[in-house]
């Protein structure tokens, strides 16, 4: 092969490499964050012709070099629409997000937007998360004026003991009339028991959730003190509590700390007739739940 055509080659290619668009670079990335075989073969062929280009160029025509590696710098070796269907999704302006994403995103397709990096500075998303009795996130919703802009769903695969194997994130973003996008998986982690990074993240998960069934527990245990008993202040009413919240405070702890049921057990011994913790008898909706049974379910998973 002549001096010529291998330049030919090289600049053919690096003519195509040049050209690619910024949703194009942006649908890589994401493919690649999901290592997808087609989108890192792209990648290597992109970071290939880069470096013959800028480096071997000059060998080449000084013919110190005619050494070239044809499959790295020919053609790129997957189409984009190979990668995902992605290119028939609804343009972002057919989102209420649309005003406020940042100017050089606007044009984008909706899947490309990332609310958390793309909007204006001056936006801000107030978040609300919905969590199941376990403890774990199930929606996070994220309004902006009032009105629902997208919305996260998470999905959770545990193991028998409740710990956590994978966590998918699913993003929607809310259409102008009211409708959702399609899903944009966002995050899918699987963890690994063998690998000590994960298991450290295994455990922390739990340990947060359980944290929050706590938190949860003693705000909502206040406010039915609170119903019961409308002639006493806050302060007097959280005074009420505290023997009892000292009274737990061991299996509180061993609940948080390794997830176990004793604080539950202790609950589920209560006798309402004897207790001198009357307010576990108090009836807290229309079908005669006490407190009592609510506090066990929170505390079974």
């Amino acid at each position: 092969m002549t001096k010529q055509e291998l330049l030919k080659i090289l600049e053919t290619s690096y003519k195509e490499l040049v050209s690619l668009t910024a949703d194009e670079v942006i649908l890589l990335n994401y493919e690649i964050t999901k290592n997808n075989p087609k989108a890192m073969a792209i990648k290597s062929w992109m970071n290939e012709v880069s470096s013959y280009y800028f480096t071997k160029k000059e060998e080449i025509l000084n013919e110190t070099s005619t050494v070239i590696n044809f499959d790295a710098v020919g053609l790129m070796p997957y189409k984009f629409e190979d990668l995902k269907d992605t290119f028939n999704v609804d343009d972002t302006s057919e989102y209420r997000i649309a005003p406020y994403v940042d100017v050089p995103f606007s044009d984008s397709k909706i899947n490309f937007v990332d609310f958390k990096r793309d909007l204006k500075p001056e936006v801000y998303l107030e978040k609300t998360t919905y969590r199941g009795h376990d403890g774990r996130p199930t929606l996070n919703e994220y309004h902006y004026n009032g009105e629902l802009m997208a919305t996260i769903k998470f999905e959770f695969e545990a193991d028998e003991n409740n710990i956590i194997i994978s966590r998918k994130e699913i993003l929607n973003y809310i259409k102008n009339d009211g409708s959702k996008s399609m899903d944009i998986l966002i995050k899918n982690k699987t963890f690994d028991s063998n690998n000590p990074s994960d298991m450290a993240m295994m455990v922390k998960e739990r340990i947060q959730a359980r944290e929050y069934i706590i938190g949860y527990i003693q705000i909502f245990t206040l406010g039915v003190m609170k119903n019961y008993n409308t002639d006493k202040t806050h302060d007097e009413v959280v005074d009420m509590l505290m023997p009892y919240w000292d009274e737990c405070e061991e299996h509180r702890l061993k609940f948080l700390e390794v997830g176990l049921q004793l604080w539950r057990d202790d609950i589920a011994a209560i006798d309402l007739d004897t207790t001198e913790h009357t307010f576990m008898g108090y009836v807290i909706d229309g079908d005669g739940t006490t407190l009592k049974d609510y506090l066990i379910y929170l505390l079974t998973y």
